[in-house]
C-alpha cells in the first residue's frame, strides 16, 4: 500500500485536505488550481451575491468547461 500524501486549503474561509495517493506535488498543484479559481470568481461582485450552493455550481462548470478545453 503507497502512502498516503495530504494537503490543506483554504476555500471561503473553510479548511479542507486533499488526500491521496499521488504525489504532495500534484496535491498542491490541484489545491493550487481550485484556490486560484475560487479567487477569481470572488473578485466579481455578481458571483459573490449567489447562495453559497450556487457558487459551487458555477465553480464546478468553470472547472469542467476548463478541463473539456
Amino acid at each position: 500500500m503507497e502512502k498516503k500524501n495530504s494537503f490543506n486549503i483554504t476555500l471561503a474561509g473553510k479548511s479542507y485536505t486533499l488526500c491521496g495517493e499521488e504525489s504532495g506535488e500534484y496535491l498542491k498543484s490541484v489545491g493550487s488550481y481550485i484556490e486560484n479559481k475560487y479567487a477569481e470568481f470572488s473578485e466579481n461582485l455578481a458571483f459573490r451575491a449567489q447562495s453559497m450552493d450556487m457558487q459551487h455550481v458555477l465553480l464546478q462548470l468553470n472547472i469542467a468547461d476548463d478541463y473539456f478545453k
